[in-house]
């Protein structure tokens, strides 16, 4: 006799969410997944009403991910300069260069476009925040932490097309400069980040 299985909900999105990373929108492929977790489409409807509904539950996961990294994990952290450091070391883990890389690229899709825009506000808010906090004036963070965060995702970008840095320490400690550089006044809080960046292994 065979053994239906009904994967729950958080496998098939963190399923889709691997395909996404591998492949952008075009590898949320019912049939595929369905293969790959070792099931049949039964399970997936169990679940789901259609791949909309699919695509949908993955990118609010991936959202929610992106914002608790911003609050419980990084956001208690008390020093800014090691909350900057960790920031960075969390963005550039592979697995989320990716993602950001793959949602960054679909922001036409309807499902894809709000949140995304919404992670970018919130990594915007929270890279102010620390600047300010280290001394800098309000309305000034806001727009150098959009620097910050743009160099963020050109660095990504052009490594993804082999340019520029390539690993992600080089990666951590490019965006980690550029943050340095921002900062008002003096050079010695990035010193302190960069001294750690380069004390830890990429």
């Amino acid at each position: 006799m065979t053994t239906r299985v009904h994967l729950d909900r958080h496998v098939w999105t963190e399923a889709t969410l691997h395909a996404i990373a591998a492949e952008g929108l075009q590898g949320v492929v019912v049939e595929t997944l369905a293969r790959t977790l070792g099931v049949t489409k039964g399970s997936f409807y169990w679940h789901f009403a259609n791949r909309a509904a699919l695509l949908s539950a993955a990118v609010a996961r991936w959202e929610t991910s992106e914002t608790r990294m911003l609050g419980p994990v990084v956001g208690t952290i008390s020093d800014v300069g090691r909350r900057l450091l960790v920031l960075t070391q969390r963005a550039h883990c592979e697995p989320r260069l990716r993602l950001t890389r793959a949602f960054n690229a679909a922001v036409g899709h309807p499902l894809v476009g709000p949140a995304v825009a919404r992670v970018a506000r919130s990594r915007g808010s929270f890279l102010a925040e620390c600047l300010a906090a280290m001394g800098m004036d309000k309305a000034e963070a806001m727009q150098d932490a959009q620097i910050a965060y743009a160099s963020y995702l050109g660095a990504a970008e052009m490594s993804a097309i082999g340019v520029g840095a390539q690993t992600r320490r080089e990666l951590r400690v490019l965006v980690q400069r550029t943050i340095a550089r921002l900062l008002p006044g003096t050079w010695e809080p990035g010193r302190a980040i960069l001294g750690a960046a380069h004390g830890r292994r990429g």
